[in-house]
């Protein structure tokens, strides 16, 4: 089954999220990505695969940041994402406020990936009910 051009470059923003976070885990399959990432880009010379790539890359580390601290357990996450917290027991609000965070940050990653496999004329219209996307 053929991966979208979308699908592609969120997991070539992952894996580089991976990559810069995790030691390097997910080289290989990166450099898989960048590859099959570049002859798709020779297929469509209209679209700016570095925007796109740059854009996934930045939804996708909110997305992590959020994540990470919901699952330290901690409140060791820069501003904005615990401005509202004051005091340790706020911690439910704040994990509250996180995981809404999280979620709409995973909105506009669907809404992106959609925008960019409509702007390539291929793949399909993704829905995400459970994360809060439509």
């Amino acid at each position: 089954m053929k991966v979208t051009i979308a699908e592609m470059i969120d997991r070539w923003s992952i894996c580089k999220l991976k990559i810069e976070r995790v030691n390097g885990l997910s080289l290989n399959e990166f450099n898989e990505l960048d590859i099959e990432l570049n002859k798709e880009q020779a297929k469509h010379p209209t679209l700016n695969f570095e925007n796109m790539k740059k854009i996934l890359y930045t939804i996708n580390d909110n997305i992590w940041v959020c994540e990470a601290g919901l699952k330290s357990g901690k409140e060791k996450l820069p501003n904005p994402y615990y401005i509202y917290d004051k005091d340790n027991h706020e911690g439910l609000r704040t994990m509250g406020i996180t995981t809404e965070m999280a979620r709409r940050f995973n909105d506009i990653r669907v809404k992106f990936k959609n925008f960019i496999n409509q702007s390539a004329n291929e793949g399909f219209i993704e829905v995400k009910k459970d994360h809060c996307s439509e």
